[in-house]
């Protein structure tokens, strides 16, 4: 009879409340039934009593039954509510420290699972997670002491005392009641006993954005602001463009430029991570403009890839034109005192990644201001020589650029951040059995978690899609990519600009023209690689400096998911790209010139259109100039230049049209110190004149004359890449 009664309560209306309250130093757990469809309380005595059941003795019956069986499953578990039932009509059972303890992290979960109400104290919904942490406060000779925090606010020294003397979830603090669970306590207790008590001002910074246990600094100026703005993400002043600046600065620019030199200025390194296209170099050079200004006259020092130092050149002269460089590169650069002399005289040291290591005793005996490292996936791997010697060379501070997002790139952090800051991120070899190998076995998000906080506050990640971003782009992006030539391609350069010469010199009419057309698409083809001259079969990378930079541009594109139209003149040239980008990336590249079928033309675009297509399309720039809608692709790569810009604007209106839904980047490569350098100046200087007649035949660059024509073929001494 007693089961079945025990069935019935079961699914009566009814069911236990629990509430913990607490009234000076004694902890009470009182009981009630709640009634499930009014929500109204009865309280535990009036249930016993029968005060609940005025008029309807048999209701209170029921409720005494249903309060009895529901407490003493919970007295099953729970050691004081079962010893509460030794008592006839228990209302609530007290609580030890401990036991109260228990109750929040052990019986309050399990009973709400069992579906008992829980009534939590007021103050417990503020203790949801552990708020105990580590401060360093009040200077004490040449360190500081470290305190517990509540909440952010240090401990009195009493409070201090109670916790570590109680070791106990439960204090009282502050005139009431803390919680901190078992496990972070006995953390944070023998993580401050370990903490170094001496630590130079940069050193306390990032010892302290790092930490998981110590959040900041009270009573330390110099700190306090310091360690707000890095780990909790206040923003720094906003700078305008340094005078002596050609052009402005975009909004995001100055943003940019303005957080390298807040964290520069505090000795810590910075790693501006924009995507393509956002004008990495610019900010850069306003940082060093920035700094000249101010009155730091010392030389910074930048390192990049050979096929990007002119590049730098000619975004220093267009943006910085007062700013003195050197360009520490060729067989005739400078060593030994005459390196020193020159590098202190100028503004920036241009230099590459392939002399880093070979001219390291040049570079050490200067004392640089900055040291700035261009496409810093150069260093990722931290073995090599080039980032051991990075490393290796002294400055006031250092800045990288790099366009692929390294926060995706858990094993490259390391070196990047190595390089950046000595020590931040420990030891390689900890580094690898704390993020790298469980990060390879589980995406734990924790971990994830606790590895972008340490190393967020020193990269500035921008994408063009981000939305305070998109506004300030415009629609359509140009940018100038410098080349120089192989020796191969120098040799081969001048042996075919010195025939052309003496072939047309003294000829007129169409036969001139048909020599020089001749020689100059000779010159044009050896820009973009040897084999399209020899034909010898040899089509590697390593003879082309144009090839190897547009792999680089593409390793970017690949990282994040970008889409490109790679336009050539030339269809050997074209089988030459595909080929390589295959390659390089292991997925197909489409190529279209003149020679594809209608229907098979048609399902390249379809193809690339859609959704999950390839990310690389090449082009011959006649068969691809005109009648395609791509509007998948965010980049235009114009390999060779063609010298009416009408054709070559046609071919980027393949991107740039109705349809295209984000900001097209369009990249024309142009061999330094050649014919196509000439040719974009002239180009250039004549853009408004696009649609007028003289542009619409490409006649004017075979009408020049003999002097003229040797001026434009002329290779200058600046040509060589390496």
């Amino acid at each position: 009879e007693w089961m079945g009664r025990y069935e019935w309560s079961r699914h009566a209306p009814y069911r236990l409340r629990l509430e913990l309250s607490d009234s000076g130093d004694i902890w009470r757990l009182e009981y009630s039934l709640k009634c499930f469809d009014s929500g109204e309380i009865f309280k535990a005595s009036d249930v016993w009593f029968g005060a609940c059941a005025a008029g309807n003795p048999g209701a209170g019956g029921y409720m005494r039954r249903c309060m009895l069986q529901a407490l003493g499953n919970a007295g099953s578990s729970f050691r004081p509510i079962r010893d509460s039932l030794e008592e006839a009509s228990p209302s609530w059972c007290v609580l030890s420290s401990d036991d109260a303890s228990e109750f929040l992290l052990r019986g309050a979960p399990d009973f709400a699972g069992a579906g008992i109400d829980i009534v939590y104290p007021s103050w417990w919904k503020d203790n949801a997670s552990d708020m105990l942490t580590i401060r360093g406060a009040r200077r004490e000779g040449a360190g500081f002491r470290w305190r517990l925090a509540w909440k952010g606010i240090p401990l009195s020294d009493e409070e201090y005392k109670v916790i570590v003397r109680d070791r106990s979830p439960l204090s009282r603090i502050r005139g009431g009641w803390i919680f901190i669970s078992p496990d972070h306590l006995e953390a944070v207790l023998n993580h401050i006993e370990r903490l170094p008590e001496t630590l130079s001002h940069i050193e306390a910074i990032r010892f302290a954005i790092k930490d998981p246990y110590v959040d900041g600094f009270d009573g330390i100026p110099e700190l306090e602001a310091t360690y707000e703005a890095l780990a909790k993400g206040s923003s720094p002043d906003i700078f305008e463009a340094p005078a002596g600046m050609k052009g402005e600065l975009r909004p995001y620019q100055e943003r940019g430029f303005s957080w390298l030199a807040f964290l520069t200025k505090l000795g810590v390194g910075a790693c501006l991570a924009d995507d393509m296209g956002l004008g990495k170099t610019v900010q850069t050079l306003a940082l060093v403009q920035y700094y000249r200004n101010t009155g730091h006259l010392r030389p910074v020092l930048l390192v990049c890839p050979t096929s990007v130092i002119e590049n730098w050149r000619m975004e220093i002269e267009r943006f910085f034109p007062g700013m003195s460089f050197y360009v520490h590169h060729g067989r005739d650069r400078f060593r030994g005192n005459m390196f020193a002399v020159t590098a202190r005289r100028s503004a920036m040291v241009l230099s590459s990644y392939a002399l880093i290591h070979r001219d390291y005793e040049e570079y050490r005996g200067v004392d640089w201001l900055g040291v700035v490292l261009d496409e810093a996936q150069n260093i990722k791997n931290p073995d090599t020589h080039q980032a051991r010697a990075a490393r290796g060379i002294k400055s006031d501070w250092r800045v990288v650029l790099t366009g692929t997002p390294v926060e995706n790139h858990v094993g490259d952090i390391w070196s990047i951040m190595e390089f950046l800051m000595p020590g931040m991120l420990g030891s390689r070899k900890s580094f690898t059995g704390r993020y790298v190998k469980p990060l390879a076995e589980s995406q734990d998000p924790r971990l994830t978690e606790g590895l972008r906080k340490s190393v967020s506050p020193f990269i500035m990640r921008r994408l063009k899609t981000d939305p305070d971003i998109v506004p300030e782009l415009p629609r359509k992006i140009e940018t100038k990519v410098f080349c120089g030539l192989k020796r191969e391609q120098m040799r081969l350069y001048a042996k075919a600009a010195e025939e052309m010469s003496r072939e047309a010199e003294g000829v007129e009419g169409i036969r001139r023209r048909g020599l020089v057309l001749a020689g100059i698409t000779k010159m044009k083809r050896i820009c973009d690689h040897p084999d399209l001259a020899e034909r010898d079969g040899g089509i590697g990378v390593e003879r082309s400096s144009k090839l190897e930079r547009l792999l680089s541009l593409a390793e970017e594109m690949h990282e994040t998911g970008d889409r490109a139209l790679i336009f050539t003149q030339y269809v050997d040239m074209g089988h030459i790209l595909k080929y390589q980008l295959q390659e390089r990336f292991g997925r197909e590249v489409l190529f279209l010139h003149g020679s594809v079928p209608r229907s098979a033309r048609d399902g390249m675009v379809r193809q690339f259109q859609d959704g999950f297509g390839p990310q690389f399309f090449v082009l011959s720039l006649r068969a691809g100039g005109v009648g395609l809608n791509l509007t998948r692709a965010n980049h235009v790569v114009m390999f060779d230049r063609w010298w009416n810009p009408a054709v070559e604007n046609q071919a980027i209106d393949r991107a740039y049209r109705i349809g295209q839904s984000s900001s097209v980047q369009v990249h024309i490569f142009c061999c330094k110190g050649t014919l196509e350098e000439r040719i974009d100046k002239i180009i250039s200087s004549k853009r408004a004149l696009a649609g007028s007649l003289i542009w619409e035949k490409d006649s004017w660059i075979t009408d020049l004359s003999d002097r003229e024509l040797q001026s434009l073929v002329a290779l200058s001494s600046n040509a060589l890449d390496s």
